[in-house]
């Protein structure tokens, strides 16, 4: 069983709540993990030695779904966000499936940039919790020894070039691939669900019937380790029950998070210092954006105009 539906891409845009979204679908069958990484570059920090298409090819892809289909499912699918920027999964996922489709879920690219600098500060500890978001943009730019072995830290900015990818994308792709917008699944999820079910030919009315709570959202955490620690566990194979994990989750937010992110992408404690620098790196992204509409076909009127105008300045 292999793939015919790709989410790939972009990271912090919510392609883990799309996948959790579309997991229970009866007309849907995901990968037995989101992320099956198996078309990464291989100088890229996610490429898996022992399961990649540069080794296995297709026939190794298969091991990552279900052994078995109900005879209903119409889409077999799995989200790996980094997909967005490795030629292996550009050059190679159309060899999986002749009928291949290929998502992408874009957010305005300076609050991807926050949120997975947030992400990277709190979730996975890989940047200093006493460094603020304009001093770390100073850092990557000005000292990039620094992050010689965080590789995708050190790409923050330059991965919310979106167009600097997407166009090779579309010139391979040409009619596989469809962009959705993080905010308009933020903002109404059901309405998001509904409209990707009718592009996708499958019940746009089981979208009614659910919850559809937001996944891998950035928290703050009270103590670095213990989430560290927290994040080994769940990647234990005894703890992979998801009512365990459910439950696990639950109990864990309770005791080390410190709180949720606002709904607009920018944290209640950003502070101002950090709002300035978001806004003088919107006005960076602001041409981008602009070449966006034009390979799209469509306005980004909400993202160009969501930061007030901000000297082009370098950070």
């Amino acid at each position: 069983m292999l793939a015919n539906l790709v989410i790939a891409g972009a990271p912090k845009c919510g392609t883990t709540s799309l996948y959790h979204h579309l997991a229970d679908h009866p007309q849907m069958a995901a990968s037995l993990r989101k992320e099956t990484c198996y078309f990464m570059d291989p100088d890229y920090p996610l490429f898996r030695e022992k399961s990649n298409y540069r080794d296995h090819g297709v026939a190794g892809y298969e091991e990552h779904f279900p052994p078995t289909l109900d005879p209903q499912v119409k889409w077999v699918y799995e989200a790996t966000p980094d997909y967005l920027y490795q030629r292996t999964a550009r050059d190679h996922l159309g060899d999986v499936n002749e009928n291949m489709r290929i998502v992408f879920l874009l957010r305005h690219p300076a609050d991807r940039a926050y949120s997975m600098f947030k992400f990277a500060q709190n979730n996975i500890g890989t940047i200093s919790k006493g460094l603020s978001f304009s001093a770390f943009l100073d850092d990557i730019r000005q000292k990039p020894e620094r992050y010689r072995s965080r590789k995708i830290v050190a790409s923050l900015v330059e991965h919310g070039h979106y167009i600097d990818y997407l166009a090779g994308w579309f010139e391979r792709h040409p009619n596989r691939v469809s962009v959705y917008l993080f905010e308009d699944l933020r903002d109404s999820p059901v309405q998001f669900m509904k409209q990707f079910a009718s592009e996708f030919d499958i019940d746009p009315d089981y979208f009614e019937s659910i919850s559809l709570s937001t996944k891998n959202e950035t928290i703050e955490t009270r103590n670095r380790q213990l989430h560290r620690m927290y994040r080994k566990l769940r990647r234990q194979a005894w703890v992979r029950s998801p009512r365990l994990r459910q439950a696990g989750a639950g109990l864990y937010q309770w005791v080390n998070k410190e709180g949720a992110g606002a709904k607009d992408g920018i944290r209640p404690q950003a502070s101002d210092e950090d709002r300035q620098a978001l806004a003088q790196l919107a006005a960076e992204y602001a041409p981008g954006i602009h070449a966006l509409e034009s390979l799209l076909g469509r306005e980004l009127t909400a993202w160009r105009q969501k930061y007030p105008a901000a000297p082009q300045v370098n950070l």
